[in-house]
């Protein structure tokens, strides 16, 4: 089996609808850099727009398509060094003009949703030293696309899921990409462990990483070094909110592995980004991370808080189980209404080039 590799031009929002000066400046394609048309691909990682019946639907600037290109076969996304994305099980189609959340795009590709996979970081995957790791016997992507075989697709695939150890549910879909792929023997091969145990892991080393100024809040947000503890809190406080707006007549689908929010909840033309935080204690601070921070002030009439604080938690049979809680709503949510206290900072060394690239 043959899976494709294809060019997008750069745009760092990660191909989720918005094209800027500074991405036309990057782009490696002549129409957009020249300003005649926004490329169509620039929705090619919006999983909330351009999904019909189940399918994602997305654009690859290629003078058609090969017989080699099977429906089940991988197609990888490269721009600018890195591997940024893949759709698993994909089918490419006739060209098709396409309308979905005030964007009209043409697309030619669909696959699978859920085997629609972006990272977690733009520059999650650069291309490697060895360039045949992935491109076998191609040394570069040449005119917008390449061909390559089975054991490059599954370096891609394994490093992948390497580079996202803190990401349990990208690599639950990295697993799924492959088992359609291959089969659950490759899976099994490629030393891919089940996302339950990722999950715990991932959970483990954040909070071996929490600050001790955050554990140290006796008013802040219930902190537990237990992850069943803080999973349980978690699922509990999602299921109150979910089961809040599904009373008030909204559709809810839960984003949290995803996007920077937990629920996207809708009602007609309304469309709501709710964060939830669950606590144990009274709630009165809870945590929030940058990217939070950011989708909720540029979301400001859509973004909702959900917290649900004095949440019980016990150990029983089949392990944590938490209950009650008060519930409170902030909507719209305003989050410089609040005191926001940066815990951490990332700080440039002088002296150190930071390389991004």
């Amino acid at each position: 089996m043959e899976h494709m590799i294809v060019g997008l031009t750069w745009l760092e929002d990660y191909w989720s609808g918005n094209f800027t000066e500074a991405d036309r400046s990057k782009s490696g394609h002549g129409n957009p850099r020249s300003g005649i048309i926004e490329p169509h691909e620039r929705c090619n990682f919006d999983m909330d727009r351009f999904v019909v019946d189940g399918r994602k639907h997305g654009w690859v600037e290629v003078n058609g398509f090969s017989e080699r290109f099977q429906h089940r076969s991988i197609l990888f996304f490269y721009s600018r060094g890195h591997i940024v994305g893949l759709y698993g099980m994909a089918q490419n189609h006739s060209p098709m003009e396409m309308q979905s959340g005030g964007i009209e795009l043409d697309t030619n590709v669909s696959a699978p949703v859920d085997l629609c996979v972006r990272w977690s970081d733009i520059r999650a995957l650069p291309i490697p030293e060895d360039r045949s790791r992935y491109f076998g016997e191609h040394g570069r992507v040449w005119r917008g696309r390449i061909y390559v075989e089975d054991d490059e697709a599954r370096n891609i695939i394994a490093d992948a899921y390497r580079a996202h150890a803190a990401h349990p549910a990208i690599q639950a879909a990295l697993v799924r990409v492959a088992e359609a792929t291959w089969g659950p023997e490759v899976v099994q091969e490629l030393g891919f462990t089940s996302p339950d145990t990722e999950a715990q892991k991932a959970a483990s080393q954040a909070a071996a990483n929490a600050s001790d100024e955050a554990a140290a809040l006796s008013r802040g947000q219930g902190y537990s070094s237990s992850p069943e503890h803080r999973r349980a809190v978690e699922l509990h406080a999602m299921a109150v909110a979910i089961n809040h707006f599904v009373d008030l007549d909204y559709d809810v689908v839960d984003k949290s592995a995803t996007k920077p929010y937990d629920l996207m909840a809708s009602k007609g033309e309304e469309c709501l980004f709710i964060e939830v935080k669950g606590t144990t204690s009274s709630g009165e601070q809870v945590f929030l991370t940058a990217n939070e921070v950011e989708w909720a002030r540029e979301h400001k009439e859509q973004a909702v808080l959900y917290v649900v604080s004095g949440i019980s938690v016990e150990e029983g049979a089949e392990g944590m189980a938490a209950s009650g809680g008060a519930s409170l709503l902030l909507m719209p949510w305003d989050v410089d209404e609040g005191e926001l206290k940066a815990l951490t900072y990332r700080y440039g060394v002088p002296g150190r080039e930071l390389n991004l690239n």
